[in-house]
């Protein structure tokens, strides 16, 4: 057979490998980079945004409470600048004017001293023991928001046996007065005495009329202490005081147990027979009897105290009132 020889047939390259074999060949390092990141998405700005704003508003609010704080501190160095001057103005005055003087001070009430030098004025037995009179008494230690020191006990123990010194030699000169007097018969006697007394009784003599009135037996006591300003009741006693009272009511074998628990006048005045049979050891019967005689009489005591007072209070009122 004639004719040209067989070759075998070119096929067509397909578009990819054409492509993959005009392109350059990718090197290795190439292959690997990863696709550039697009751009940030609108979503996560605004946060961002929002975020700063919140820290710029934080810090300018520190920033204005610091100055705040700057401002006030400014004006407290200026108010106590301006109390600096202001001592510094009125001192001179101050030094000057010095303490008040009486007749500018507020008038104080009478003290219970000064009723007594009132009530005893012109017996020569109590000549200078009082110390209430005049200026309207002694001003108290709320008053002055002082503490006022207790005298020694020789000094008021002077003063009491002063005030019975005194009483005993007035009555021993009534005494000799009516001794050196002459004896009156019984015919005038009987004349001289009112109608309504018995016959088997004789008339009590009356005093001078120097002293208008004498004190009982317990007023010296008082007036002593009421001199000094103290007057010991029941709630105010200490343990050294109740324990003094004990030996002076003769029951001083107990006052070392009440010393040993602390038994001071408010405690005195909750103890009953049982407390003081089983923890104080009081267990004779007519010494509590007598302990509680002693409470009594304290209370009392008080009581009266009050209502002296009250009663000075009111008439001082009233007439401040007129």
């Amino acid at each position: 057979m004639g004719g040209r020889p067989h070759s075998p047939r070119r096929r067509s390259p397909s578009p990819t490998r054409e492509s993959a074999r005009r392109s350059p060949p990718r090197s290795h390092s190439s292959r690997r980079l990863s696709p550039p990141r697009p751009a940030a998405s609108s979503s996560r700005e605004p946060r961002r945004a929002d975020g700063r704003r919140r820290r710029d508003e934080r810090a300018h609010e520190r920033e204005r409470e610091r100055e705040r704080e700057r401002e006030r501190e400014r004006e407290r160095e200026r108010e106590r600048e301006r109390r600096g001057r202001e001592r510094e103005r009125d001192a001179p005055r101050r030094r000057r004017s010095g303490s008040r003087s009486p007749e500018a001070r507020r008038a104080r009430p009478r003290t219970l001293a000064a009723q007594y030098d009132n009530l005893f004025e012109g017996a020569a037995w109590y000549e200078g023991l009082g110390d209430g009179a005049g200026g309207g008494g002694v001003e108290s230690e709320e008053d002055e928001g002082l503490i006022v020191e207790e005298e020694p006990v020789a000094s008021v123990e002077a003063q009491k046996a002063d005030l019975l010194q005194g009483f005993l030699a007035e009555l021993g000169g009534v005494s000799a007065s009516l001794a050196s007097a002459p004896a009156k018969s019984p015919a005038a006697e009987a004349a001289r005495r009112p109608p309504s007394t018995p016959a088997g009784l004789r008339s009590v003599p009356s005093l001078p009329e120097g002293i208008p009135s004498l004190p009982p037996a317990p007023v010296a006591p008082v007036v002593a202490a009421r001199r000094r300003g103290k007057l010991w009741h029941l709630l105010e006693m200490p343990v050294r005081l109740v324990c003094r009272s004990l030996v002076r009511l003769g029951l001083g074998q107990h006052a070392a147990m009440f010393e040993r628990h602390r038994i001071d006048g408010r405690m005195c005045d909750f103890l009953d027979d049982d407390l003081l049979t089983n923890m104080l050891g009081m267990h004779q019967a007519d010494h509590r009897q007598q302990f509680f005689a002693w409470i009594e009489r304290m209370r009392q005591r008080a009581a009266a105290h009050v209502a002296r007072v009250d009663s000075l209070a009111y008439t001082q009122h009233e007439r401040r009132r007129l």
